[in-house]
């Protein structure tokens, strides 16, 4: 696992917008990290010194013929290794673990998990690879304490999960709410997310806004497949296939 060169992150952060982001991308080889906005997101947030740490998890699914396994198997790996590659040359800590072994379900379709831990210095990485549970893997990631420490308590009669993140979308929908663009930026339950009613939970609120005013203004074409990306899974939770 590479140190920490500031000279190198200094270089590259000090650049602006789209081409500080350019170089990432060329170094990451439009590996896995590029191929989902989310993904991309956390890479630019810890990079410019927003965010602490990040997790991605990399679902690799291959085709449920046989033959077809060990090529999928290939081309999987070699993504890993051009994502390795990318980290290094960016002199960033980073771990890559299976999280799921390698096998193939009832019906022959194969999948593993992969999981990439980046973080701005080795001690961030370090708190986010050792967390022992969903509290200190939260603190780790930079998600307000608030948010940690209410994930898996119900509340008020709901239980504080992804399905209380969907529901206060939906009733936002439901009562012809507009669902704000800020939540395109985090990836943690609010403690408190009532649309309908106005109460959020400020921490969280100011935090989502922080990322996309910084996000929008230095990068505006990751910010605008962010936010595309984040609309159109709000157009699949309420079952409407028309937009792109």
């Amino acid at each position: 696992m590479p140190s920490v060169s500031h000279s190198n992150l200094e270089i590259l952060l000090n650049k602006k917008g789209r081409e500080a982001y350019s170089e990432v991308l060329k170094l990451l080889s439009l590996s896995l990290i590029s191929d989902d906005p989310f993904n991309e997101l956390e890479l630019y947030l810890v990079l410019n010194g927003l965010k602490p740490a990040a997790r991605f998890e990399l679902d690799v699914i291959a085709c449920k013929e046989k033959e077809k396994i060990e090529k999928a198997k290939l081309a999987r790996d070699d993504k890993v290794k051009s994502l390795k590659l990318g980290l290094d040359e960016l002199s960033l800590p980073y771990s890559v673990t299976n999280e799921v072994k390698d096998y193939m379900d009832s019906i022959g379709a194969y999948y593993n998990l992969i999981s990439v831990y980046i973080a701005s210095n080795r001690k961030n990485l370090e708190m986010l690879v050792n967390a022992n549970n969903d509290e200190e893997e939260g603190i780790a990631l930079g998600y307000p304490a608030e948010a940690v420490k209410a994930f898996g308590n119900t509340i008020n009669g709901e239980e504080r999960n992804g399905t209380y993140l969907v529901n206060s979308m939906q009733n936002a929908e439901n009562a012809g709410i507009s669902i704000p663009s800020w939540l395109a930026y985090i990836s943690f339950v609010p403690e408190q997310l009532d649309l309908v009613s106005g109460k959020i939970s400020k921490s969280s609120e100011t935090l989502g806004n922080k990322y996309q005013e910084f996000v929008r203004a230095n990068n505006p074409e990751l910010a605008k497949r962010v936010e595309a990306r984040f609309y159109k899974l709000v157009s699949s939770m309420r079952g409407d296939n028309n937009e792109t």
